[in-house]
């Protein structure tokens, strides 16, 4: 297994997806749709909508199935994932394709066609297991959430499902829009399409401008112009609205290097190092990856390490079951056992409680 994780690039991008190489046609490139061409639906799909999912559903629960069936379904929308681009929901009911983000937008305005309250949610740091060439990530998700009585279901599309997700939230509309043109300019920028690029990240923080996403990659876009002043400025504005954020600490000591300021960089450094002892996700990963090199005391301690700062996660202690067993400490990996086997059924009553998942991977 290759591990790769976030903290390790020159220049980190912040996205809502996890980033490949990305292949944009001049003429979308050039495109700069408006809110709402972003999330227009073709008069065709909503005339097969109307006929498939809102005509013979004759309960709520039946509409929610039927519109699940008619967001996959061959004689519905037939989406398949494709990570390549981030596509306005038009763009994706025609090429049958979208990212967790095109999706999620294409099914909020068909669950509201439908009568449902939708809102996106957010996590600001997922765990994902990219299938692709088996990678592990610490990167953004977003998936919609839909309310059906007292219960609230999750639609999440996304064959790479994240295992782990911190600080999950609703978020509004405008941030909801937002995420699309900061993926849209993040993806332009990798194909060099500055301007275009710059545009769209304008709209984004115009949306939401305390989106800290945005404004970490529209600090790269400066510094990669050699506008130290102003991506420094960006991301001294970004750390104000979240000091603790990875990826803009680790753009803002590449830009001190940059910029010979090898003492402060050296503070910052520092300041990373502490932030990433604070996040679990980090001590996660950091172990996985001593277990794959057979290093198991390392890898133990980065579990235990997880486990301490997010005790209710049965991943974390999983883990240290396994690395005990291969270090031959069966007792104490069948007591981890018990426990992550009781922080289970927990979290299975938690979900039991509150509501249901939808997922399609």
């Amino acid at each position: 297994m290759k591990l790769r994780w976030i903290a390790s690039a020159l220049l980190l991008l912040s996205s809502s997806l996890v980033a490949q190489t990305i292949h944009n046609s001049p003429d979308a490139a050039l495109t700069l749709p408006t809110p709402d061409e972003v999330i227009a639906l073709p008069a065709d799909t909503l005339a097969k909508f109307e006929a498939d999912v809102l005509g013979g559903a004759r309960t709520p629960q039946i509409r929610l199935r039927q519109l699940v069936e008619f967001m996959f379904n061959e004689d519905g929308l037939g989406l398949e994932y494709d990570n390549q681009r981030t596509r306005t929901v038009s763009e994706a009911i025609a090429d049958r394709k979208a990212n967790c983000l095109s999706f999620t937008l294409t099914f909020m305005e068909l669950a509201r066609l439908a009568g449902f309250r939708t809102r996106m949610m957010e996590s600001e740091q997922a765990l994902v297991w990219f299938l692709q060439d088996r990678t592990l990530f610490l990167a953004g998700h977003v998936s919609a959430q839909v309310r059906l009585g007292r219960h609230r279901f999750e639609a999440n599309f996304d064959p790479n499902a994240p295992l782990l997700r911190r600080n999950q939230q609703t978020v509004s509309d405008d941030r909801a829009m937002a995420h699309f043109y900061n993926n849209r300019a993040a993806e332009l920028m990798a194909e060099q399409y500055i301007e275009p690029a710059r545009a769209h990240f304008d709209i984004a923080l115009k949306l939401d401008p305390t989106m800290v996403s945005t404004l970490n990659n529209q600090g790269v876009l400066y510094m990669r112009e050699g506008d130290y002043e102003t991506a420094d400025r960006i991301y001294q504005h970004a750390l104000m609205l979240e000091p603790e954020n990875l990826s803009v600490l680790t753009n803002l000591i590449n830009l001190r290097r940059a910029q010979n300021r090898l003492a402060e960089a050296g503070e910052l450094e520092q300041q990373l190092q502490q932030t990433q002892r604070k996040n679990p996700l980090h001590h996660f990963i950091v172990g996985v990856h001593a277990e794959q090199q057979g290093d198991y005391a390392v890898a133990l301690t980065h579990f235990q390490d997880a486990s301490r700062l997010e005790r209710r996660e049965p991943m974390f202690v999983l883990a240290q079951e396994r690395v005990q067993r291969a270090l031959g400490n069966d007792k104490q990996a069948d007591r981890l056992k018990r426990r992550a086997d009781r922080l289970v059924e927990s979290a299975r009553r938690s979900v039991r409680n509150s509501g249901r998942r939808l997922s399609r991977g």
